[in-house]
């Protein structure tokens, strides 16, 4: 049972001055001398003896879908309750509602602004509650509430002030190839020159290499502390495995070198993290999860089947090895080319993972569905949805995205895309989360206007562009530019809302794209596309000239 109780007034440094009155929300494990000490206002102490709750949901930097969405803590034993503070910023000067919650959840949220909150929460037990708090999540509020309560996606946020940052290879705008350069979000947006530089790992910003559909950094957090964490896939030298490189955000942004090394995991010859990201909670225990497919390299390619692993998320961060891998038997199949991950589908709190499977020469291609569960993610797909071209004229899932949730129904959607042989052209198809996970029947096609302005590999969703509260989605085009579609109640509206050119000439090659920042925190989430910033506005898109991003 969940109680929800009233307030007299908001935090002092010492204590709390609340009006407790639980009288109709009786504890059994409470004494009945503490019952009626806890009638009408009383002075709750801190003390050293009760350890701070582990907040476990919505993930910090998730975007919830309704007001209707919990938030969740982890109670030591003995513990009665949490005091839940949501606030305007991260040291919590700032607090817009203190609730007493008996349990481990707050079963809604109060009415908020939209925009981004932070929370924290102290456990009590009777007149009693901790010394200290919880670690401070954020969580992101939309204009409209959805009818089913989840949560979905993660905005990166290394130094946790509330403002998106971006990280990005340093060769994305014309950088040396050791580094990564990070962009740190304000109420002005971003700077042109980086705050940060990452380097001395040779290697390090090669993301992109060859095949890479890779080029979101941000690995949403790892270890629970609030702040997002950044992973990126180098090798140390030409002739080495391809490892995955963690880097643990903090109060003052990431760390100059790797907080963690993930080693190749998959047989010889594979690409470790040929696509990788964060992966949601998959296990629903309060720690962002990371997974990673491996394709192998292309001398090799004619023995590849493809692997899936998953990294599950620790007070500590990941281990080294995986904790759970996914093999596939069958030859030619490239299990793991394209990942959706961090979005929930179904609506039951864990996160789900979509991993493509386009196949080689035997064409047609396919994508499956791992469900998350609290036991972890299930090997088990729920869902194999095979190519839906009865003619196999085409293949299906060299790329995909977490789409968020573009109709605003609070479910989680995906797209992904199909090639058709012979002219290459692509299309785009959009999958639906419903109660039962994601349809097995295609939502909506999008289709380039000609094959001179196809679309390439490189997709984004789940940024709201237009602050209405549906996710919209960007997608690159060959001819060198980024569409813009919005979503809807009925699906993406048509036409695209915006196309806007990024790259002098035309180019077929993956190039980096993604909507889910908002970097000055107006609401509106904003477009990064190979070293440009388009700042996202009502109509989608502002309509200013770009930010061109700068080395140091």
């Amino acid at each position: 049972m969940h109680c929800i109780v009233g307030m007299n007034h908001l935090a002092s440094a010492s204590l709390f001055a609340i009006a407790v009155g639980l009288s109709g929300c009786g504890d059994a494990s409470i004494s009945p001398d503490e019952q009626v000490s806890q009638q009408g206002q009383e002075i709750i102490f801190p003390t050293s003896r009760l350890s701070a709750p582990r907040l476990v949901s919505p993930l910090s930097t998730a975007t919830v879908t309704s007001r209707a969405t919990p938030l969740r803590w982890a109670l030591a034993p003995g513990q009665q309750g949490a005091l839940v503070e949501i606030c305007r910023d991260r040291p919590c000067r700032s607090v817009e509602f203190l609730f007493p919650a008996l349990g481990s959840a707050l079963p809604w949220l109060p009415p908020l602004r939209p925009g981004v909150h932070f929370w924290r929460a102290f456990s009590f037990r009777g007149l009693l509650r901790s010394a200290h708090p919880s670690a401070t999540w954020e969580f992101h509020v939309g204009p409209r509430s959805s009818a089913v309560a989840s949560s979905f996606g993660h905005a990166a946020d290394y130094n946790g002030d509330g403002f998106s940052d971006l990280a990005v290879p340093a060769t994305d705008v014309g950088g040396p190839a050791d580094r990564v350069f990070v962009y740190h979000g304000s109420r002005r947006g971003l700077r042109a020159r980086p705050d940060q530089q990452l380097s001395g790992v040779a290697g390090l910003a090669r993301s992109l290499e060859w095949g890479s559909t890779s080029f979101d950094l941000d690995a949403g957090d790892l270890n629970g502390d609030g702040y997002s964490d950044m992973v990126v896939r180098a090798r140390e030298t030409a002739s080495t495995p391809t490892q995955l490189y963690l880097y643990f955000g903090g109060p003052e942004g990431l760390p100059a070198r790797p907080s963690r090394v993930l080693p190749a995991a998959s047989a010889p010859g594979y690409e470790h993290g040929f696509s990788f990201g964060a992966a949601g909670d998959l296990d629903g225990d309060g720690y962002g999860d990371l997974a990673s497919g491996d394709i192998s390299v292309p001398e090799r390619f004619d023995d590849n089947a493809g692997f899936v692993h998953v990294y599950r998320g620790s007070e500590d961060g990941p281990g080294e090895a995986p904790e759970l891998t996914i093999a596939e038997p069958r030859r030619e199949r490239l299990l793991g080319w394209a990942l959706a991950a961090s979005g929930d589908f179904d609506g039951d709190g864990f996160s789900d993972l979509l991993v493509t499977s386009p196949q080689r020469s035997s064409g047609l291609g396919r994508f499956v569905v791992y469900p998350g569960s609290a036991a972890g993610l299930s090997p088990d797909a729920t869902l194999e949805v095979p190519n839906p071209d009865p003619r196999g004229g085409s293949k299906l899932g060299d790329s995909a995205t977490m789409a968020g949730d573009l109709n605003g129904d609070g479910y989680s959607d995906a797209v992904v895309s199909q090639r058709t042989f012979g002219t290459g052209e692509r299309r785009l198809l959009v999958w639906l989360g419903g109660a039962s996970g994601l349809s097995a029947t295609v939502g909506q096609t999008l289709q380039a206007d000609a094959p001179a302005s196809n679309f390439t590999r490189s997709l984004s969703g789940g940024g709201d562009l237009n602050g209405d509260g549906y996710s919209d989605l960007a997608a690159t085009l060959v001819t060198g530019e980024v569409r813009i579609y919005l979503g809807g109640p009925s699906g993406y509206s048509l036409p695209a809302a915006a196309t806007v050119a990024v790259l002098p000439e035309a180019s077929d090659a993956p190039w980096s794209v993604s909507i889910t920042h908002d970097f000055d925190r107006d609401g509106h989430a904003d477009l990064y596309s190979r070293g440009r910033v388009f700042y996202g506005a009502g109509t989608g898109l502002s309509g200013a000239p770009p930010l061109r991003l700068t080395t140091p």
